[in-house]
C-alpha cells in the first residue's frame, strides 16, 4: 500500500485504474470523486475477487487513519494485487 497524490492518481486513472471510495454511503452521497465506486470494506472484498490482479487500484477514505481503508488495502495485497494505492478524499478533491 503506497500513498498517492492527485497527479499520480490522475495518471493511473487515465491508464484504467479502479477508483474506490471506502467511505460510508452517506459520505459518498454528500460528495465523491467522479468515476469512483462506493465500496465499504465488505463490498470491496467482493470486487477484489472479480478483478484482474494486475489492475491498479486507488482506494480513498476520510483519512489515512481509517481502519477499513488499511484493512482493505492489506487484503488486496494479500490476494496478490501489486498496484494498490491509498489516499484521502481531500487529496483527490
Amino acid at each position: 500500500m503506497r500513498r498517492i497524490n492527485k497527479e499520480k492518481a490522475s495518471k493511473l486513472l487515465t491508464k484504467g485504474a479502479i477508483l474506490v471510495d471506502m467511505r460510508s454511503p452517506v459520505a459518498y452521497r454528500d460528495g465523491h470523486i467522479a468515476g469512483s465506486q462506493n465500496l465499504p470494506l465488505k463490498n470491496f472484498t467482493n470486487l477484489l475477487m472479480k478483478t484482474d490482479r494486475k489492475k491498479s487500484i486507488i482506494v480513498y477514505g476520510e483519512s489515512f487513519e481509517d481502519k477499513d481503508l488499511s484493512h482493505g488495502c492489506n487484503y488486496a495485497e494479500q490476494l496478490g494485487f501489486t498496484e494498490v494505492f491509498v489516499t484521502d478524499y481531500e487529496t483527490l478533491k
